[in-house]
C-alpha cells in the first residue's frame, strides 16, 4: 500500500498548522497535501487532489463539520475521515460515527491518539486494496472448512459459519453457536487470532470476537451488537472500542 495523502480542514489556522507539524514529525507515511480553512476550499481541494484521508474540524462558519461530512457521504466521495474537535458532545460523536468517521479526536490532539487513528486508516485502506482471486476465496473457504478447538472433554470440530461470537472467560474462550448452544474452549482469544486471521470472525475488543456474517444492527448509544440469528441472547454489549471497530 502506498502512503496516506491527507487534507486538513479547520477554520482556525494555528490548530491546523499544529496538527500538520505533528503529522510531519511523527507520521512520515502521511503526506499533508493542503490546509483548508473553510468548507468551500475544502471541497475544492478534495475534488482536485483526491486525498484518501480528511482531518475535519466540527465548528466552522457556514457549514459545520458534521454537515460537511454528510455532504461528502451523499456525494459518494470515498475517503477516510478523522474528526478533530474541541467539542466532545455526545450528539456530535454519534453523528460522526453514523456517517462512518474513522475516529473522533478531541483537541488538543494527543500523539498516542493520533497514532491509533492513523493506524486505523492504514488498516482500512489496506482492506480496500484489490486482492487476487485466491485471497478473495480464503474467507469463503474457511467458512466451509472444519477446524478443531481444544475443550475440556476433548476437541470441538466446527465450521466458521457455525460461530456467531466468542467471549473471553479468563484464559479460556466461550463459543456461541448458531444452534443456540455454547462451548467452552481451552484457548485464549490471543491463541485464536491465528485461526481466524483470514475469516469473517474478527476480534473487536479485548473480550470479543464477532462473526460479521451475523451482524444485523449496531447501536452506539448503548454499545450493542445485534445478531440476525435465533440465539436466546439476541445481542451483546461491547466496549466503545469494539463498537467503533465494527462501525468502521
Amino acid at each position: 500500500m502506498n502512503g496516506i495523502t491527507a487534507i486538513i480542514l479547520d477554520d482556525e489556522i494555528k490548530p491546523a498548522e499544529a496538527l500538520k507539524s505533528k503529522i510531519e514529525k511523527f507520521h512520515p507515511e502521511v503526506k499533508v497535501l493542503a490546509l483548508c480553512h473553510n468548507v468551500s476550499e475544502g471541497l475544492e481541494k478534495i475534488v482536485l487532489l483526491k486525498p484518501n484521508l480528511l482531518f475535519l474540524d466540527i465548528e466552522m462558519p457556514h457549514k459545520n463539520g458534521i454537515e460537511f461530512l454528510e455532504l461528502i457521504r451523499n456525494a459518494d466521495i470515498q475517503l477516510a475521515v478523522i474528526i478533530t474537535s474541541a467539542h466532545s458532545k455526545a450528539e456530535y460523536f454519534r453523528k460522526a460515527f453514523h456517517l462512518a468517521a474513522v475516529d473522533y479526536l478531541v483537541k488538543p490532539v494527543m500523539q498516542e491518539e493520533l497514532k491509533e487513528s492513523i493506524d486505523k486508516v492504514q488498516q482500512l485502506l489496506k482492506e480496500k486494496e484489490p486482492k487476487n482471486v485466491l485471497d478473495q476465496l480464503i474467507p469463503a473457504l474457511q467458512d466451509i472448512t472444519t477446524q478443531s478447538f481444544p475443550c475440556a472433554m476433548g476437541k470441538l470440530f466446527l465450521k466458521t459459519d457455525q460461530l456467531v461470537y466468542i467471549k473471553a472467560e479468563g484464559n479460556y474462550s466461550r463459543f456461541f453457536l448458531t444452534d443456540g448452544k455454547s462451548e467452552l474452549i481451552t484457548e485464549s482469544l490471543k491463541e485464536l487470532e491465528k485461526k481466524f486471521s483470514k475469516s469473517t470472525v474478527i476480534r473487536v475488543d479485548r473480550s470479543h470476537f464477532v462473526n460479521k456474517l451475523y451482524i444485523q444492527k449496531i447501536t452506539t448509544h448503548n454499545n450493542r451488537c445485534y445478531f440476525n440469528t435465533n440465539l436466546a441472547i439476541p445481542f451483546i454489549e461491547l466496549s466503545e472500542t469494539g463498537i467503533k471497530m465494527l462501525m468502521n
